[in-house]
This record gives C-alpha cells, sequence and structure tokens, in this order.
C-alpha cells in the first residue's frame, strides 16, 4: 500500500521569499522613518547672500556663446562697383521696396559717364555749326 508523505510547511523557497520580503519591508519603514527627507550642506558664511525678498519680473540669463544666423540672406548684386560713400540705413531696419540702402562711388563710371556727356555736347555743337554755316551760304 501506499504511504501518505505529508508536505513540508517551511521549505527553502518559502524561507527565502518570506525573508527578503520582510527585510525590503523592514528597509522602506527605516527609510521612512529616519530619512526625514532632509539633508545637510555646509557653506562659509562669506558666501552666502542674504537680502529681502521682492516681487518682480523674472530674469535669467544664461551666458552661452555660439554663432547666430538670419533666417534669410539676400545677396545685392551690381554691374558696377564701387566705394560706400553714405550708409542710409542700420542693420536689422525693415526696408520697403525703392528705399535706398546705400551710396556708392564709382570713380571709373564718373569719368565715363563725363567722357560720354563732353562727346554728346561735342557732337551737338558741330552740329550747330553746321546749321549755321548751311543757313548763311
Amino acid at each position: 500500500m501506499d504511504k501518505v508523505i505529508e508536505k513540508k510547511k517551511w521549505t527553502l523557497k518559502r524561507v527565502v521569499i518570506l525573508s527578503s520580503s520582510t527585510l525590503f519591508v523592514l528597509f522602506a519603514i527605516y527609510i521612512f522613518i529616519f530619512s526625514g527627507g532632509g539633508s545637510k550642506l555646509n557653506v562659509e558664511k562669506d558666501r552666502l547672500t542674504i537680502s529681502e525678498v521682492k516681487r518682480a519680473p523674472f530674469q535669467e540669463y544664461i551666458p552661452v556663446t555660439g554663432t547666430i544666423e538670419p533666417i534669410q540672406t539676400f545677396y545685392l548684386d551690381l554691374s558696377d562697383g564701387g566705394k560706400v560713400v553714405q550708409k542710409y540705413v542700420e542693420e536689422g531696419v525693415m526696408l520697403k521696396i525703392g528705399d535706398p540702402i546705400l551710396k556708392l562711388d564709382n570713380p571709373n563710371l564718373s569719368l565715363q559717364v563725363m567722357s560720354t556727356q563732353s562727346s554728346f555736347l561735342q557732337a551737338q555743337s558741330v552740329s550747330r555749326q553746321t546749321r549755321i554755316l548751311n543757313k548763311t551760304c
């Protein structure tokens, strides 16, 4: 006949689980009771600043080094170069169509215009003289 075998109440697995859960609960209670949520920081007295609290707008300054780039960049092309004589507007100013930005001076272009004007005036003078001579003859 078969013999009934009684089960052990305290197996190794059960003892380990109960002891680890008991230790965890005791540790949580210890942390909750004795830690108190406070901490210490020792600071020298000369490094402390004590002043009156005032209501004011919050200002936070973060020193950051970097490069600022514009969202859009427009390049102006000129058919003839020159030197800048006068600057009419500063950087960052909003412009409308047709607003002057700067004044350029190109000596070579100025000489070319004067030469063209003088040759035109000479041609006009020769034309007048020819008309005058044709009328008198």
